[in-house]
């Protein structure tokens, strides 16, 4: 399909099981300040988004961590809170960000209440802070608290509230709090609060390590010594044995003051600012068996290397980063967008991150429960690796150590090699609830992690990394599809799967999937070419033999088999069917082959157009459901490929408006947080944020990830699109800049060389035709 109605099918337990109705919805975006221009030589930083408003909420009302609602499911007058993230660490500061606010740390889970299965966790939040002030305290006596503004500063991940703070005798402070996470130690996150009275007089600020409401048990929330120079330090166990582990410093000096019980004095003088600075360390169990002690030895090494050097090892980071910003001519709206997915996605990936990475990133555990996805291999992990390919490695490894775990599914299930889960925790096991049939049935998955783990080496030419782990994965999917199709008269069938569209399962041959293992085949062979071992000549075979259904009479390629029953789903019993494909039309699927337009499918150009202008006669003519891309119930995702099909086969002018359309009705605040879906209000969904840079860079300039040249087909803007440029795109450990211009060929400059990361071998140029017949 080209939707994944598992959203609904799936949905997390405090919503209900059953898919939702969705009214379409406009949203207003209030980027203010924002300015993208044309040229990249020429062109603005990327700007900063701006909150002058926050709803009607209590701009102090902590954050009570097992009472928040679904994300999806807050009102319309819900303020979507900023996001900082580094990969490891993630928080959703409020719009007093003093008060406890949503905090994420990789590796920190518990038992869902309702489904016993593991889920991310939510968080301590280590940046809370209480003030007293003649008489009055900031996070009780939040009435006299007034925001003024946030302002997300994209060039450097740091968020700035300005606010102040008027006593009950009228004395009033002015409170301007600069919060970011470190990226070069991403155990990290800061605070800076500067204070300016409008009298002279002392105040009291207490550091809070705020943990209402989150899940498990406190084992530690003394320092563990008279020599240990910590502010506060807390220790949680959850009900599986996961610990999270904070510490806070404060850097002290001025007219700051230490009182023994944690509490501290600040001389203050009319007019002239005071500086409050704090340094915190999250770990997680998932990094240390002591978290909290690991937690007071990184806190002390940023204390030691001081918040503005931390400051500005951070801003560093960002800017290299930003160096493979996508800057494009011709669409303001679209570029604000691009740029802001490229700060969500990055904040959702980091080199450092040993647990995969969720749909949702680190912005939040609520939704999808912090688990790994295809997500991370089909749509991230592509996106992340032209900009930041130690971050994709990162990925890659992750599904290496989770090797185990899939082997055991496989042998649990009757077949050989491995069986990566459909949602995956931290060792990689299957963490799906018991009652979602994506847990048993989604098993394109599997081919979907080898193309993942293929695609990172034939960016990279990491050949360690091909030894470690892309070559293990491919080796143990290749034996899993040999053991999961079989031979017939019409070729190597694969039966009873789901494929993306989850309102259909149970088909034969669905076209994508046999796809996906066509290429697998593919790169595994070329894999063991490559470590020097024979593969298999089974695989051969079956890669040759690959039965892809396609109709004769149409030439296009169909969805799955048509000639056995299937189960769909009955949208209002909410129940899956046994139904014939002739008696529910609705049941034929949309978009397998559009949904691999990034990946360089084995599809002869004149199938893939012909299949491409088929589906969209059905797809403008369908009643909108999640399985109807570019319908008012599609997820966002589902929409940016069907721009790069639209933009490759000719028709600039539906490109133009399919990727204006998932780049604009599928945010929400002056944030620009990602929504899944169109009448959602919150989320964070990377996965859009993925799909819309893949479009971008991939889909328009006719680049496709390739052990050779990457320039498989000619450049193709958007409709008004004049011009794509990237500064630094990393290609076979190299970096490039990147031009493409309507009706121009495409220009790779080289620009630099990174020595040890490119490969000298000659490698695979990409993947073979495919020839099918019916």
């Amino acid at each position: 399909m080209s939707s994944r109605p598992k959203r609904f099918l799936a949905r997390p337990w405090w919503t209900g099981a059953g898919p939702k109705n969705a009214n379409q919805g406009r949203v207003i975006l209030l980027a203010f300040g924002y300015i993208a221009v044309a040229l990249f030589a020429k062109a603005a930083p990327p700007g900063k988004l701006v909150a002058t408003s926050f709803g009607d909420a209590n701009p102090s009302q902590p954050y009570i961590a097992l009472h928040q609602p679904n994300i999806p499911g807050y009102t319309k007058d819900h303020f979507a809170r900023p996001y900082l993230g580094d990969g490891l660490l993630g928080i959703r500061p409020n719009p007093n960000p003093l008060s406890q606010s949503e905090t994420v740390a990789a590796g920190f889970v518990f038992s869902n209440p309702a489904g016993g299965f593991e889920m991310i966790a939510p968080a301590p939040y280590p940046l809370g802070t209480e003030i007293r002030f003649d008489g009055s305290t900031l996070l009780e006596d939040s009435k006299q608290v007034t925001i003024h503004s946030q302002t997300l500063d994209l060039q450097t991940g740091e968020l700035v509230t300005e606010m102040s703070f008027t006593a009950a005798s009228g004395a009033n402070l002015d409170l301007k709090v600069t919060q970011f996470l470190v990226r070069s130690t991403p155990a990290l996150m800061c605070q800076q609060i500067e204070i300016n009275p409008s009298e002279d007089g002392e105040i009291e600020v207490i550091p809070e390590i705020q943990h209402e409401g989150i899940p498990g048990t406190v084992y530690r929330d003394q320092p563990p010594g008279p020599r240990t120079k910590i502010a506060q330090v807390l220790g949680i166990e959850s009900d599986r044995g996961s610990k999270i582990g904070e510490a806070v410093l404060i850097s002290q000096g001025n007219g700051i003051q230490s009182k023994s019980d944690g509490v501290y004095v600040v001389n203050l003088k009319r007019g002239v600012p005071e500086i409050f600075r704090t340094i915190a360390a999250v770990v997680t169990s998932a990094y240390h068996p002591d978290p909290e002690l690991e937690a007071i030895r990184t806190a002390s090494w940023g204390d030691m290397l001081g918040f503005d050097e931390l400051r500005s090892q951070n801003a560093k980071a960002w800017h290299e980063l930003w160096k493979s910003r996508i800057v494009i001519d011709g669409d303001d709206e679209s570029q604000t967008a691009l740029d802001a997915a490229f700060f969500y996605l990055h904040s959702s990936a980091h080199a450092a991150l040993t647990t995969g990475v969720p749909p949702f990133g680190m912005s939040q555990w609520s939704d999808y429960a912090g688990h790994v996805f295809w997500d991370m291999d089909s749509w991230d992990l592509p996106a992340v690796v032209p900009a930041n390919p130690a971050a994709a490695r990162a990925m890659v490894l992750y599904r290496a150590s989770g090797l185990k775990a899939a082997k055991s599914k496989a042998e649990n299930f009757g077949f050989d090699g491995a069986m990566f889960p459909w949602e995956a925790g931290l060792d990689g096991s299957e963490a799906t609830p018991s009652w979602a049939e994506t847990g048993w049935a989604e098993q394109h998955i599997v081919p979907d992690v080898a193309v993942g783990a293929w695609e990172y080496y034939e960016a990279t030419g990491d050949k360690e990394t091909l030894r470690q782990a892309v070559w293990p994965i491919e080796r143990e999917v290749a034996q899993w599809i040999s053991s999961r199709g079989e031979f017939t008269a019409r070729g190597f069938e694969i039966e009873h799967i789901m494929g993306p569209n989850e309102w259909v399962a149970d088909v034969s041959n669905d076209s994508m999937v046999n796809l996906l293992c066509k290429m697998v085949l593919q790169d595994a062979i070329a894999a063991a070419h490559e470590m020097g071992v024979t593969p298999p000549p089974v695989w051969a075979q079956e890669e040759e033999a690959i039965y892809l259904p396609v109709d004769p009479i149409k030439h296009v390629i169909e969805p799955f088999s048509q000639d056995v029953p299937l189960l769909y789903y009955n949208e209002p019993l909410n129940r899956y069917e046994k139904v014939n494909l002739q008696d529910h039309p609705d049941a034929y699927t949309l978009g397998n082959p559009q949904f691999l337009i990034y990946h360089d499918p084995p599809i002869p150009e004149a199938l893939y157009r012909n299949t491409w202008a088929y589906e969209e006669t059905l797809r403008e003519k369908r009643a909108p459901t999640p399985s109807v891309p570019g319908s008012v119930r599609s997820p966002g995702f589902a929409i940016p490929p069907f721009a790069a099909c639209a933009a490759m086969f000719g028709d600039r002018q539906k490109a133009a408006e399919l990727f204006h359309l998932a780049a604009t009705e599928y945010v929400t605040g002056p944030f620009m947080i990602s929504k899944e879906y169109r009448p959602y209000h919150d989320g964070a969904y990377i996965t859009n944020e993925a799909s819309l840079l893949l479009a971008a860079m991939y889909g328009f300039t006719g680049l496709r990830i390739s052990g050779g040249d990457w320039r498989k087909h000619p450049v193709s803007l958007p409709a008004g699109w004049k011009r794509i440029e990237i500064e630094r795109i990393w290609m076979h450990g190299r970096a490039y800049h990147l031009v493409a211009e309507q009706g121009k060929t495409l220009v790779l400059q080289p620009i630099e060389k990174l020595a040890g990361t490119a490969s000298d071998s000659k490698k695979s140029a990409g993947h073979k035709v495919a020839t099918a017949a019916h």
